[in-house]
């Protein structure tokens, strides 16, 4: 997908927390928590302590806590591919993530 179509769909600003794995450079499975901060059925933008590099494999899950009058509470599972990796400048410590999905759904708990 070009640049130029990667921002079609709406990013909907989340701030919640979700459980990241993915795997590193020596093919250990690594797993931490990182904050959504947006998120399209095309990809996301997470920030967590992590570096992770650009390429890499990224899985992702977090449960819908959000109650719109009658929905059914969900987890929100995805996989996908890093595309950006940067550090954030508001914490130093903190590194963000562009995702591309390869892979969205959501599941009744």
């Amino acid at each position: 997908m070009s640049d130029q179509n990667r921002r079609y769909e709406e990013r909907y600003d989340l701030g919640l927390p979700i459980t990241i794995s993915w795997e590193d450079g020596s093919g250990r499975t690594r797993e931490a928590p990182a904050t959504a901060k947006n998120i399209s059925p095309l990809g996301a933008f997470l920030v967590c302590n992590s570096p992770i590099e650009q390429g890499c494999a990224i899985d992702l899950h977090f449960n819908d806590p959000i109650d719109l009058g009658g929905c059914i509470p969900s987890r929100i599972s995805a996989s996908g591919r890093v595309v950006r990796d940067i550090v954030e400048t508001e914490h130093a410590a903190s590194h963000g993530h562009g995702i591309v999905f390869d892979r969205f759904s959501f599941t009744r708990l």
